[in-house]
């Protein structure tokens, strides 16, 4: 007979994350596709407004003679992401209302 310490429990590195994850949206309405879009919508839009504000301050840091918080590589490439990321989400929007005039 060998004395054995079962745990009752797992470690709470086994259970828990420090990390949780984070949603716009409230549970009971994770599962609706209408609310996971606004959700998205609102990411990308955020995401817009801050790619074109660093570019903006680094443009204008550039007029100014400061030192740019990026450099002209680094600001086109935001201004990119900003213009393909608006394309993506009028993309998805505009399925979606063929989708609901298709429907009725």
């Amino acid at each position: 007979m060998s004395n054995q310490i079962i745990p009752t429990q797992s470690p709470a590195s086994e259970r828990e994350a420090f990390h949780k994850s984070f949603s716009w949206v409230r549970p009971q309405h994770r599962g609706d596709r209408h609310a996971q879009f606004y959700a998205l919508t609102v990411d990308v839009c955020q995401g817009i407004a801050t790619s074109i504000d660093l570019a903006h301050f680094s443009n204008t840091d550039r007029d100014n003679g400061t030192m740019p918080t990026l450099d002209i590589k680094d600001t086109e490439h935001l201004l990119r992401l900003a213009l393909a990321s608006s394309y993506m989400l009028a993309e998805m929007a505009a399925a979606r209302i063929d989708k609901i005039n298709d429907h009725n």
